[in-house]
């Protein structure tokens, strides 16, 4: 009794005072605190390179935001939180050529019948597309081939599979492995530039599932100069008393 709390190894903690309802939701109260970027207020003005739903998402939350009004942004999962209460007008967006929802245990049908156009909603739904691929435009080539595959339009060989060309595909390489020879293609001088910050993020090998990771990434690393070693993660540490960790 009668001590200061100045005298023990207390962190600081930073008091914000919001000028909310107390009873508001968790994301309302975060939703009013946030800022809006600098690069987001320009928006209506400039259209730049590889932009496309992020870059309209963006505009779209910063000139409500502007306005004082509150713009939630959610994924699909979190859509149904903010939805009780009140009218509100939802914007959503996506890709349905892209990754689809995931359902547990399921067929190719049900799957399917999980995305938006087939619920109950959609003729309701005021569509708006986004037809120009802003990330393909300097190459009509690839952007063309894009859209053919989208929709249906490319021809296949068998069991439904489009055959890639020849500048799209790695050859394989004399007395070596599929892997091998993808690791070595795009990773090549590895040995001499495994230090470059830029070569390492310019590169990566992207899979179509968690299974045919391991291998690669195995390879990866036995091709990486000087002795591994392996770091231990840890939930707590010892004689520390500001609980920083």
């Amino acid at each position: 009794m009668g001590q200061s709390m100045d005298k023990y190894d207390i962190p600081q903690i930073k008091q914000q005072v919001h000028q909310t309802d107390p009873d508001e939701c968790k994301e309302i109260i975060e939703e009013l605190s946030v800022k809006v970027p600098v690069e987001d207020v320009d928006v209506e003005s400039k259209w730049a390179w590889g932009t496309g739903k992020t870059f309209l998402y963006r505009a779209l939350l910063a000139k409500v935001r502007l306005k004082g009004m509150i713009a939630l942004a959610s994924a699909t999962s979190g859509v149904a939180t903010i939805l009780p209460g009140g009218r509100k007008v939802m914007v959503l967006g996506g890709d349905f050529r892209q990754v689809l929802p995931v359902v547990p245990k399921s067929t190719r049908a049900k799957t399917i019948d999980e995305i938006l156009v087939k619920s109950y909603i959609w003729p309701l739904m005021e569509k708006i597309k986004l037809s120009t691929n802003m990330r393909a435009r300097a190459d009509t080539t690839f952007s063309d081939f894009l859209l053919r595959i989208g929709n249906g339009e490319e021809t296949t060989i068998h069991d439904n599979l489009i055959a890639l060309s020849k500048q799209m595909t790695v050859q394989l390489s004399q007395d070596s492995n599929p892997e091998e020879s993808l690791v070595t293609k795009i990773f090549s001088s590895l040995q001499q530039n495994y230090r470059s910050a830029d070569y390492i993020t310019e590169r990566a090998i992207l899979a179509s599932r968690n299974e045919f990771v391991n291998n690669p990434n195995e390879m990866m690393i036995g091709k990486f100069p000087r002795e591994t070693k392996t770091y231990i993660s840890f939930e707590s540490t010892e004689d520390v008393t500001n609980n920083y960790y």
